[in-house]
């Protein structure tokens, strides 16, 4: 018996299935479902889950749904903010968020590249529309300290699905210099490509920077540098 993979397409995923066919020395191994699908040869493990991995449009429609709802986020620490660091703080992600806006049209415009929502963006955006949505419910005086915490836990899911979901698979140059650019960039908009890049105390833009002066806020007077985050990337 031999098992072999498919690669296909599914609502912005490449899917990895298996398949089987009986191999008696003389018939050639096909796959029987889905007929117009090519069959690759591959070892797969019995029982093993299929894997979806983020395909170009998938990161994409992903970075839209963090900057969107980020965009919305900082704009409801704008005009309800009370201390003036945490609105200056708010202002400061609003700017970066507009500016990450702008380079994903860009690179969208320059590869035709289209969004096809994936696994990766129903996970961040489920994270995300639960913390705006607490947000939104929030005013008065204590809107400060839950907009700290709130953006904090937002920023670090934001920070963790570039990680760990997209930028890893993007086999797009143009792309992955988004990614980098919306993660942490330098202020002449250098993206950073690894944590050496820009050391504790340099400045720079973007969500690293952003979720380490949320932080340090959070943290109040005496807090270490890096607001007790601990690294760049």
């Amino acid at each position: 018996m031999i098992r072999q993979t498919n690669l296909f397409v599914v609502g912005g995923l490449l899917m990895v299935a298996g398949c089987k066919s009986k191999d008696n020395g003389t018939t050639p191994a096909t796959c029987a479902d889905p007929p117009p699908l090519t069959c690759q040869t591959g070892s797969v493990d019995a029982g093993s889950p299929a894997v979806a991995i983020p395909t170009t449009e998938c990161i994409a429609a992903t970075l839209r749904k963090i900057v969107d709802l980020e965009t919305q986020a900082a704009a409801l620490g704008m005009s309800n903010a009370v201390d003036p660091k945490v609105q200056a703080a708010a202002i400061q992600m609003a700017t970066n968020f507009t500016a990450d806006k702008t380079n994903l049209d860009g690179v969208e415009s320059r590869n035709s590249l289209k969004e096809i929502a994936c696994a990766a963006t129903d996970t961040v955006s489920a994270a995300l529309n639960m913390k705006l949505a607490a947000l939104q419910a929030e005013a008065g005086p204590g809107f400060d300290q839950t907009f700290l915490a709130n953006q904090v836990a937002a920023l670090t899911e934001a920070k963790r699905s570039i990680n760990e979901d997209l930028i890893g698979w993007s086999n797009s140059g143009d792309l992955k210099t988004t990614i980098r650019f919306i993660r942490q960039r330098a202020p002449d908009g250098t993206p950073a490509v690894t944590a050496a890049d820009f050391m504790s105390g340099t400045p720079a833009l973007g969500i690293v920077p952003d979720l380490k002066a949320l932080t340090a806020l959070l943290a109040g007077p005496g807090a270490t540098p890096d607001g007790g985050v601990g690294e760049t990337q």
